[in-house]
Order: C-alpha cells, then structure tokens, then sequence
C-alpha cells in the first residue's frame, strides 16, 4: 500500500451516494483514509476487487466491516482518471454470498471508468467557474478604479472587490499623503 499521506487532497474519502434496503440510512461522512486501510488499499491499488466472507484470504478490516454491516459479497471498482484515484464504486450483497459473473464485473468496470470521467469533468468545471469568478471580481476592480475620482471613494471598493475575488474575509487598502510640490 502507499503512503497516504503524500497526497493530503487524497488523505479521507466521503462517502456521497449510497443506496441500500433501508430507506433511512445516510451516510455522508469524510472517513480517514487511515481508518479504512482496505479502502485506501482498493483506491490506490487500482484493480476491482471481490471478497465474500467465505474468503479465508479476505483482509481482516474488510471481513470485519462486512460483518458489522451484514454484506456477503463484496465488489469494489476503482474510480480512476488515468492514475488518479477518484473514487471508489461498490456493489454489495447482503442477502447471501453471490458470484459476479465476468460480464458483469466487466460492465461495471466500464460504468467506473464512465464515473471516473464525470467526476473529472464536474471537478474541472467547478475549478474554471471558480477561477472565472475570481477573474471577473478583479475586472470589477480595475472598472472600478477608472469609474471612481478620488481615492477615499476607491480604497473601500479595492479591498472589497479584492477580498471578494480571493475569498477573503478582510481586505484592506491605503494610501500615501503626496509631498507637498514646490
């Protein structure tokens, strides 16, 4: 297994989206990757994994989860943009151990690199909004600055707009007092 903590971006993993027999169940915690060796393991080993609890070889943290949460199978699919861990999708089985077939361990291979995309993307779009955002606040800086005559009328708007732009909670701007001309 990898060093986890070489990616801090990558150091939890929340889980986001489950669907399950009881309708009530939630679930939308950040979990260490510390925590939850057998997922770090699955996420960064990059190979879909099946483990039943008749498994003898099965890693004790996974066959210890699967226990306390009543699974029998088990089959977990890296979601991964080239080399970098995205997510992780799994399928379980609760009602008694089951066998994947091929086709379907391969459908939902290709479902996880379909997944892995999306997320990718959603990711990307959310940072260029982000960014376009910032740059859009610093163009209304600088329209500010040509629209405004005097500088106590202009340093409130500079460091509002500034601190705006960046995410920031403060800002502040100031400036000099002119020597006198001779």
């Amino acid at each position: 297994m990898r060093h986890l903590g070489v990616r801090p971006a990558l150091e939890t993993i929340v889980e986001r989206a489950i669907i399950c027999e009881d309708p009530e169940y939630v679930s939308v915690e950040a979990v260490p990757l510390r925590d939850r060796p057998s997922e770090a393991f699955l996420l960064f080993g990059g190979q879909t994994v099946v483990e039943s609890l008749s498994d003898p070889d099965i890693h004790p943290a996974s066959r210890a989860s699967m226990e306390e949460c009543g699974k029998k199978t088990c089959l977990t699919v890296p979601l991964r943009f080239g080399e970098e861990p995205m997510g992780l999708l799994v399928v379980l089985e609760t009602a008694a151990e089951r066998q994947f077939s091929a086709a379907e361990i391969g459908a939902l291979e290709a479902l996880g690199r379909q997944a892995a995309v999306a997320i990718h993307n959603a990711r990307q779009y959310r940072r260029q909004e982000e960014y376009t955002r910032r740059v859009t606040s610093l163009l209304e800086v600088g329209r500010a600055i040509t629209a405004v005559g005097t500088p106590d009328d202009l340093l409130p708007i500079i460091a509002s707009k500034v601190a705006e732009a960046l995410g920031l909670r403060s800002a502040s701007s100031s400036t000099t007092t002119p020597s006198p001309t001779r």
